[in-house]
């Protein structure tokens, strides 16, 4: 079993690319910046067919830093 970053004490952008690094059998985009992070995850949820992530909406994850909880998520149902 690979070892996959976690989003802890790290920032979006670093944490993104390294999860393309440690998931290379998943498509996951170059993310734009952190400001638009529900757009990258909407994209790597629909690319890779993954219906059972939350979906990263701005009533579940209203906050910048919300993207951490959803990554946890992303990380659990892709590695698990």
């Amino acid at each position: 079993m690979a070892n996959i970053v976690l989003p802890l004490n790290i920032d979006f952008m670093e944490w993104a690319s390294q999860i393309r690094i440690d998931l290379p059998d998943v498509a996951i985009p170059i993310p734009s910046s952190v400001d638009s992070w529900r757009d990258w995850a909407c994209q790597t949820v629909s690319d890779n067919n993954l219906s059972f992530v939350p979906a990263p909406t701005g009533l579940i994850f209203s906050k910048k830093e919300d993207w951490k909880k959803w990554a946890c998520y992303f990380i659990n149902s892709v590695y698990t």
